[in-house]
């Protein structure tokens, strides 16, 4: 076989692209994240996947301010998340409560829950989360109060993101605190 010197960089060229894109997936993910749902089961027990018109709400005194926040997504591929909350529901403005990232072999992967408690000691309004691996994060809510008052109705949001963040999709549920 014969290749001209002079195709022999084009040829070169092609097949370096060829070969990067393929190795990154090429240019569009066919398994970018799909999240199909996102729950909560309150202080109370109430869960939002079992009675979808049940009123979510958390209080401290209530087993212990303890909820869980669990989500089912679809993917083979890594993925990241973060779970924020907001006195509107949008990301803009919203404070992060945890973040992780999945990769199929991680058990978070497969266990798509964080497992959290609400704390209100009367100066602190706290919420800490922790995930299947132990990772815990604290949140100091009365952030999101511009005065003392925190308002009676927030919303947690979940963002599921692919590993280099392009494609992103959020779901939020409105909680009342008591």
């Amino acid at each position: 076989m014969h290749i001209s010197i002079k195709l022999l960089p084009k040829f070169s060229t092609i097949f370096i692209a060829a070969v990067i894109t393929t190795a990154c997936g090429g240019l569009s993910s066919s398994d970018d994240p799909e999240l199909n749902r996102f729950e909560i089961r309150d202080t109370s027990g109430s869960d939002s996947a079992t009675d979808p018109e049940s009123e979510i709400s958390l209080s401290a005194g209530e087993n212990d301010g303890e909820f869980e926040l669990y989500w089912d997504i679809d993917t083979d591929d890594d993925y990241s998340y973060e779970v924020r909350i907001n006195d509107r529901d949008s990301m803009t403005g919203s404070l992060q409560i945890f973040s992780d990232r999945c990769d199929p072999d991680d058990s978070c992967h497969d266990n798509q829950k964080l497992d959290c408690e609400y704390r209100n000691d009367g100066d602190d309004l706290e919420i800490i989360c922790e995930n299947s691996r132990d990772d815990e994060e604290t949140t100091n809510i009365n952030l999101i109060a511009d005065d003392d008052d925190l308002p009676e109705d927030l919303h947690f949001i979940l963002e599921t993101c692919d590993p280099f963040g392009f494609d992103c999709e959020d779901q939020s549920i409105r909680v009342e605190f008591r």
